[in-house]
């Protein structure tokens, strides 16, 4: 069943049930209060009535004919009247009964009660309703109208409700299927976009055409705002690939290219060893493209690293200046370190992130000049430890410090000319990231430039906020 079609239903069976208790409640509480006035008035009445008959004759008192006067509400209507001794034989009755008065025993009500009872009772088709009282000491009086007035008004009371039972139902019914065209009208329009979301087409967006409720245009958004950040993470990935292929064609081409060369004509075995020099260089270019794709594949799915635990800086500063020594003396730049306290540890995979300060250091190492000096600094709050390494370098353009971490970017400057796959610095912030730190560049420090690795201090002991060490 559509959602359309329950939620009307639901409206409209509520609005029923509710409007039935209250008309069964109201038609009771009518009913009741009509009986006990009628019944009021039939007591007066019978009272008065037994009261003249004893008046006229105390040792044989008997009930005349003639009309019922009711006084309240004030009516003439026809009596019904019939004396009985206590043992239920009939002594006599008024016409009105046709000679065929009911039997006592037939009666439901007391007749010993002094101050009267209340019955209900049908003679020849008639409704009607009486009350018995004592007609002396052993006597009892039944003295009974018909009720056709009060089930009249019962009657108009039970077609009046089914009257506005029935507007009422219709109404609900003709409410809840405009609202709920509304309500469904959005939910088809996000069903459709998310279709063609899955079929491909993130161009799709729901837009404008979500005119429903709050939450249904709240939802409406943010399933707008959910399709631009798919889109933008589906072209990023395709960008990925695409450089990706571009960056293994390179150094496939010329490794092919060096191989190809070497088969067109004889060579002498310095030509060879230069050729073979030339293709291993070019496989090794592969090989680091193809770690550093795949450790960036692995940072990306696999989270907050299991393998976390204490580690100190200094020991994690040591391996990465280790792996980056010798691109340090390649081009004699000096990597020197500061503010690197024993007692400071952090929470994280101790090889993961030597790696990615390893591609730190490698990348202000290679923007350097040569002879330059590169510094590590370590700084620690309550909660993180920054780890920063800043070089001498001729800095970023301002231009450029937005893409700094995008994969396989190298820039149009100085800083493209050095070389390099272009992941250095995306590998090291997705391990960062992985690791619950961050890798970020900051834009206020010069001449150079400074890059900073963040990661969540070890709380297994007490330390000071904002304490710099160094």
């Amino acid at each position: 069943m559509k959602l359309r079609t329950r939620f009307t239903l639901a409206f409209t069976l509520v609005t029923g049930v509710a409007l039935s208790v209250s008309f069964v409640v109201t038609y009771l509480f009518v009913e009741r209060d009509e009986l006990r006035e009628l019944d009021h008035a039939l007591l007066m009445q019978a009272a008065h009535v037994a009261a003249v008959a004893l008046e006229r004759n105390a040792e044989d008192p008997r009930i005349g004919e003639g009309p019922g006067e009711l006084a309240d509400p004030p009516s003439v209507t026809i009596r019904y009247a019939a004396e009985y001794e206590r043992d239920g034989s009939l002594i006599a009755a008024t016409r009105s009964f046709g000679g065929q008065p009911p039997r006592l025993d037939e009666i439901d009500g007391r007749v010993d009660s002094p101050e009267g009872s209340a019955v209900t009772l049908t003679h020849a088709g008639s409704h009607l309703r009486g009350v018995l009282v004592p007609l002396g000491s052993g006597r009892v009086l039944l003295y009974a109208v018909s009720s056709k007035g009060i089930d009249n008004d019962l009657s108009f009371l039970l077609r009046v409700f089914a009257v506005l039972f029935a507007g009422t139902t219709s109404l609900t019914w003709i409410v809840a299927r405009r609202l709920t065209r509304t309500l469904v009208r959005d939910v088809d329009t996000i069903c459709e976009v998310t279709e063609a979301v899955a079929t491909g087409k993130l161009d799709s967006r729901v837009g404008s055409r979500a005119r429903g409720s709050v939450e249904t245009r709240l939802l409406s958004e943010r399933l707008d705002q959910m399709i631009e950040r798919l889109g933008e993470l589906v072209a990023s990935q395709r960008d990925f690939i695409s450089s990706a292929a571009h960056e293994l064609r390179s150094p496939l081409t010329s490794l092919r290219g060096e191989l190809e060369l070497a088969l067109r004509r004889e060579r002498t075995s310095v030509e060879y060893k230069e050729t073979i020099e030339r293709a291993l260089e070019d496989a090794g270019t592969l090989v680091t493209l193809a770690d550093d794709l795949l450790a960036i594949a692995r940072s990306e799915r696999r989270g907050r690293s299991e393998a976390s635990e204490p580690t100190k800086v200094s020991t994690i500063v040591e391996d990465a200046v280790r792996m980056a020594r010798g691109n340090a003396e390649e081009r004699s730049v000096c990597v020197t370190l500061d503010g690197l306290a024993d007692a400071l540890s952090v929470t994280c995979s101790p090889k993961e992130v030597a790696r990615a300060l390893r591609n730190l250091l490698d990348n202000a190492i290679a923007h350097s000049p040569r002879g330059g000096t590169v510094h590590v600094r370590a700084s620690a709050f309550e909660t993180r430890v920054e780890i920063m390494v800043e070089d001498s370098g001729n800095g970023v353009r301002p231009e450029d410090a937005p893409l700094l971490f995008t994969p396989f970017w190298r820039g149009d400057g100085e800083r493209a000319a050095e070389g390099g796959t272009g992941l250095g610095l995306s590998l090291a912030r997705e391990i960062a990231r992985a690791e619950g730190g961050d890798a970020t560049y900051d834009a206020s420090f010069a001449p150079g430039a400074r890059f900073v690795l963040t990661l969540p201090r070890f709380s297994g002991r007490p330390s000071r906020s904002n304490a710099l060490l160094g």
